[in-house]
C-alpha cells in the first residue's frame, strides 16, 4: 500500500464523495467513524474552525480527520484491544498518528514553494504559516504541534500546548512598562498577515492575522521585501520582521510614546536580557 501524501482540499473532497484516491489502493471513511474511539477529540474538533468550516462535501461539512491523518479504513477494521496491543508493540497503527509539518502547510502554506509572498512591504500575504515557520531561523526546528493543539482553537486556553517561557525560560524584558502591559505575541507575531490590504493606524499597517517569523531585525537596511514581492531571505534561508511591523504596532499608533524608525532601530536591542 503506497503511503498517504497530502492533497489539495478540493481533491481531497472529491476523494470522500467518491471512496478512493487514485493511485491509492486506500479509501476513506469520514469522520464520523472516529468518534466511537476518540471522542474527546472529535467533540473538540466539531468546536474548531477545522469542524465547522463550509465544505463542499453534501455528507462531511469542514476538513475531516483523514484529511490530515489519512485514509481510515484499515485502521478501523482493528478493534481498540487489538490497536492498544500493536501501539504497545509499535506496530503500524494504520493510520497517521502524528502529520508531520507538511500536512498542515498543504492548506496552510504552499509545501512546493520556497518563498513568503508579501501583501505589501510590511504585510505577508496570508495563509502561510508554514511558509513562514520554514524560513523562522532557529524557530524553524520546531512544528506546528509543539505549540498548536490540533483539535482545539488557538482561540482557546488549550489550543496552545506550551508557553514562550517553556522554550525561553531566560529571557525576560528590561523596560518595566513593557514588563507588565505587552506580551511576547504582541512583539514576535504581530498583527502582520493579511488577506487582503490591512488596516492603515496613522504610519503602521496592520493586517488581521498574526505573522510566525518570530525573529526582529535591528539592522537599518534589512527590508522584508527583496524587491519581488517576496520576504528578503539571508544565507540561511531565513527571514525576519521589521521594526515597521512590530514596535510600530504601539510606537507609531499613540499607543505608546512616537518614536521615529531609527529611534525603534536604537531602542529594540535593549529591550530583552
Amino acid at each position: 500500500m503506497r503511503t498517504f501524501s497530502t492533497v489539495g482540499l478540493f481533491l481531497f473532497a472529491a476523494v470522500i464523495v467518491a471512496g478512493t484516491l487514485p493511485g491509492y489502493s486506500v479509501t476513506f471513511v469520514g469522520s464520523q467513524a472516529c468518534e466511537e474511539c476518540h471522542s474527546p477529540e472529535y467533540n473538540q474538533y466539531l468546536r474548531h474552525s477545522h469542524g465547522q468550516s463550509k465544505g463542499p462535501l453534501p455528507d462531511e461539512t469542514g476538513i475531516g480527520c483523514e484529511a490530515c491523518h489519512g485514509p481510515g479504513v484499515n485502521h478501523v477494521y482493528y478493534t481498540i484491544e487489538e490497536l492498544s496491543a500493536m501501539a504497545e508493540e509499535s506496530l503500524d497503527l494504520q493510520i497517521v498518528v502524528y502529520p508531520d509539518m507538511k500536512t498542515c502547510g498543504g492548506c496552510h502554506g504552499t509545501v512546493e514553494e520556497t518563498t513568503i509572498k508579501l501583501a505589501s512591504d510590511h504585510l505577508i500575504q496570508h495563509m502561510q504559516s508554514y511558509n513562514e515557520l520554514v524560513h523562522a531561523g532557529g524557530m524553524s526546528s520546531n512544528t506546528c504541534i509543539t505549540c498548536h493543539n490540533p483539535h482545539i482553537s488557538s482561540k482557546l486556553p488549550k489550543g496552545i500546548n506550551v508557553s514562550c517561557a517553556h522554550c525561553h525560560p531566560q529571557v525576560s524584558v528590561n523596560i518595566p512598562q513593557m514588563a507588565e502591559q505587552v506580551a511576547c505575541l504582541d512583539c514576535h507575531m504581530p498583527f502582520a498577515v493579511s488577506a487582503g490590504t490591512g488596516t492603515m493606524v496613522n504610519e503602521y499597517q496592520k493586517g488581521e492575522y498574526r505573522s510566525h517569523l518570530f525573529g526582529i531585525s535591528v539592522d537599518p537596511a534589512y527590508r522584508l521585501n527583496d524587491g519581488s514581492g517576496n520576504a528578503a531571505l539571508d544565507g540561511d534561508g531565513s527571514a525576519q520582521l521589521t521594526v515597521d511591523m512590530t514596535c510600530a504596532a504601539c510606537h507609531q499608533t499613540d499607543e505608546a510614546p512616537a518614536f521615529s524608525r531609527e529611534q525603534l532601530l536604537e531602542n529594540a536591542p535593549k529591550v530583552h536580557n
